[in-house]
């Protein structure tokens, strides 16, 4: 066993997809830290029912994050990968695509909230938070990072941003700041990710994609990205849709202690989601080399996902307090 981890070690290739998964782990395992704490401190400042309002609006506008997103953490990180002559080209073009569905997210959200959403709180909290759909499209620089198997520096600059955004949070309990402070601090949440994703970005002097978009990749883009923005939706809606039950079948009260349990829930579901993105340059390269190897490793990577998660979900039914334990407060 000890031989075997000597080798791995020396193995150049294994110890940089190694640093490069440990680098988005780390920043992630910071997500679950604030997600558990921050999170939890917020909701019990806020209350259930001022806790279930912003959790709503949060719910409905991570719909349309995740479509808008058009599946380039997947999509741009393997093409990438695959063509590191082209990054340039794909990364404009990506950027466009992104900032019209941003756009064209921004638009349709706002007109569905109009007509459809009754209350008119509710409303500026939802209008307040969409604004952080055309932050997200900077988020592009952070694929371009993880495709070149250098998720570190992305990985510092949104771990910066999390510590800020949960001490802004927490500043805005100590001065005991009303509920449209903290809409206006989640919107803030993607502004400052861009900010500092663009500040690494310049500090590393990446490839200068803003005026590249390439019209001959829209349409291989768009084919590749159609699949993954119907699973992206499927997904969100599969994560939120109870959400969105509780606040229209019950109410903001009881949606408020729901959200509160959920946050530490999907703080764990990122993590293999982390593992495959950071592996997803290896298994690119390795698809393309050796088909049986291929095999192996993904048989590996399934593996490496699922025990985890049973293992999580066996303390979790075991050691979480029972029904009868809860109570409306």
């Amino acid at each position: 066993m000890f031989t075997k981890l000597k080798d791995l070690k020396q193995n150049e290739s294994f110890m940089r997809y190694f640093k490069n998964s440990s680098w988005m782990l780390a920043e992630y395992a910071l997500k679950i830290i604030s997600a558990i704490f921050v999170s939890i401190y917020v909701a019990r400042y806020l209350g259930p029912e001022q806790f279930g309002i912003l959790s709503y609006a949060l719910a409905i506008v991570s719909i349309f994050m995740a479509v808008t997103r058009l599946g380039m953490e997947s999509i741009l990180v393997r093409d990438i990968a695959k063509f590191p002559d082209q990054a340039k080209a794909y990364m404009g073009t990506a950027f466009g695509l992104m900032v019209i569905a941003a756009v064209a997210g921004l638009v349709i959200l706002s007109m569905l909230i109009y007509f459809f959403e009754s209350d008119a709180q509710t409303k500026i909290y939802i209008w307040i938070i969409t604004t952080g759909l055309l932050f997200q499209t900077l988020l592009v620089i952070d694929y371009g990072f993880q495709a070149q198997v250098k998720a570190k520096y992305s990985s510092i600059a949104k771990s910066i941003a999390l510590v800020i955004s949960s001490n802004i949070k927490i500043y805005l309990v100590w001065i005991q700041a009303d509920l449209q402070a903290f809409a206006i601090a989640y919107a803030a949440d993607y502004f400052i990710i861009a900010v500092m994703l663009l500040s690494m970005y310049l500090y590393q002097k990446q490839v200068r994609f803003w005026f590249s978009f390439n019209k001959s990749l829209v349409r291989p883009l768009l084919i590749s990205a159609w699949p993954m923005v119907l699973s992206a939706a499927a997904s969100m809606l599969y994560m939120r849709i109870d959400q969105l039950m509780i606040k229209n079948m019950l109410d903001a009260h009881e949606l408020g202690l729901y959200s509160a349990a959920t946050r530490i829930y999907e703080g764990w579901v990122i993590v293999p989601y982390v593992i495959s993105i950071s592996l997803m340059p290896a298994i690119v390269k390795l698809k393309s080399s050796s088909l049986k190897q291929y095999e192996i490793q993904m048989t590996r990577l399934f593996a490496l996902v699922f025990w985890p998660g049973v293992l999580v979900a066996i303390i979790s039914t075991f050691f979480v307090p029972s029904h009868n334990q809860f109570k409306r407060t």
